[in-house]
This record gives structure tokens, C-alpha cells and sequence, in this order.
């Protein structure tokens, strides 16, 4: 993987795929965000990732009040995209949708779930595993145990 000084081979991909926007600190921040997750280091990016960062930061930009909001929800989005295959994974098979993950909670990005994923799946595994008070048949012992 580069270091900082390969944030230059990322920007001539985002030239190359005509995605850069032409505000210094947002096409750093796109370089930034496509250098976090070129796929096992071997930096092959392709048009899909690219566009996809792009929609991401373009969405960021848009609804943020102020240019100290931007930074921080980029960080935020490039330190969650880069610790989080779910929420990556999730992103480039377009599950979620980039403006959804810019209203999404610390908890919801970490779990790479929207809140009424997180609901749904809870259920679902509380349904799965539920505990039980029951008698001995034998020795009518109370008994507590897991049934699944």
C-alpha cells in the first residue's frame, strides 16, 4: 500500500475516471478515501470504487453546513470505510446508498447497518436463542436453559 505520497497516484486515477472536482481539499479527500481501500494492496482500482467514493464525497459536501463538518464527517467516513468490511462491502455493491451513510449514527456505521437494519437483525437473532424456565420431567427440579 502507498503512503501519503502516493495520495498523487490516486489523484491521477480520480483525473483519469474525470471525477475530481476541482476544490483542493475535496480531491484530497477523495484520493484519501479511494487510497483506503484499493482492494488486498494491490492497488487496482476500478470505475465501480471510483465513482462510488466520488458519490460518497460528493453527497458529504453537499449536506454539510461547514467546511469544519465536512473534514469531520470525511474522517469519520475514511476511518469507518477503512476498519469496517461490512459497511465497504455494503457501499460498493450499492446496499446503501451514499447519502444514508452520511445520517448514520457511530453505532450504525460501525455495524455497517442502518438503525432499522440493526432493529430487524436483533429480532431476528433474539427469535433464534431464547431462554426457558422449565421442570425436570423427572424430578420436577427448576431448571433454566437455552433453546434455540
Amino acid at each position: 500500500m502507498r503512503s501519503d505520497s502516493g495520495v498523487s497516484y490516486y489523484h491521477d486515477i480520480l483525473a483519469k475516471y474525470k471525477v475530481l472536482t476541482g476544490n483542493e481539499c475535496r480531491d484530497k479527500w477523495l484520493a484519501k478515501l479511494l487510497q483506503g481501500i484499493t482492494t488486498a494492496g494491490d492497488d487496482k482500482c476500478c470505475m465501480d470504487v471510483v465513482l462510488a467514493k466520488a458519490s460518497r464525497e460528493r453527497a458529504t459536501y453537499e449536506t454539510s453546513i461547514d467546511q469544519h463538518k465536512y473534514n469531520q464527517k470525511m474522517r469519520q467516513l475514511d476511518f469507518n470505510l477503512k476498519n469496517n468490511v461490512v459497511l465497504t462491502k455494503r457501499l460498493l455493491d450499492k446496499d446503501l446508498e451514499p447519502k444514508a451513510i452520511l445520517v448514520m449514527s457511530p453505532d450504525e456505521l460501525k455495524a455497517g447497518m442502518a438503525a432499522e437494519e440493526i432493529y430487524i437483525w436483533e429480532q431476528d437473532e433474539s427469535e433464534k436463542i431464547q431462554m426457558i424456565h422449565a421442570s425436570c420431567p423427572q424430578c420436577m427440579e427448576k431448571k433454566v436453559g437455552v433453546l434455540e
